[in-house]
């Protein structure tokens, strides 16, 4: 199998940002879903292995529904009605050898991101995401600190 055909079936099905989903069915995302999930972030490359991002999951209905509102126009439905969503963070990495912070939030962060999204279309769980979120309602509505970024929201 050629290379440009394996990439292709990887992302066969998977849907572009803000799709939503016309149904989760009667999917029910596991505890060992999340672990098998987080899992193909822990293997994603990231700059000196820092590997800052932080994944938040959250099955609260009332917290979903606020980051449903904090997803944008025509995705709140998707979050509320989602077994689970998961929160993509970045947290501030110093680069040692420079002693300088580096913005790999927005580099690491979705390549950790992306290895979730495969791992989710293997285990064909539908979803949708989105990478236009209101920073501070998600922020306000997890208590999350100030200097975390947040970079990502996915529903599962």
């Amino acid at each position: 199998m050629s290379e440009e055909r394996l990439i292709a079936g990887l992302l066969d099905g998977m849907p572009p940002p803000g799709q939503v989903p016309v149904s989760f069915g009667n999917q029910e995302v596991g505890d060992e879903d999340i672990s098998i999930l987080l899992s193909a972030a822990r293997v994603a490359p990231s700059a000196d292995n820092a590997q800052i991002w932080r994944f938040i999951t959250v099955r609260d209905p009332e917290k979903k529904r606020r980051l449903g509102e904090a997803a944008g126009e025509g995705m709140a439905g998707a979050f509320s009605r989602a077994s689970v969503v998961m929160v993509a963070c970045g947290v501030r990495f110093i680069v040692t050898r420079t002693r300088k912070e580096q913005p790999f939030a927005v580099v690491d962060v979705p390549i950790g991101l992306l290895q979730i999204l495969l791992q989710a279309r293997e285990l064909n769980l539908s979803f949708t995401w989105t990478l236009d979120c209101d920073e501070p309602a998600v922020r306000k509505a997890l208590g999350i600190p100030q200097d975390v970024r947040v970079v990502s929201m996915v529903a599962f």
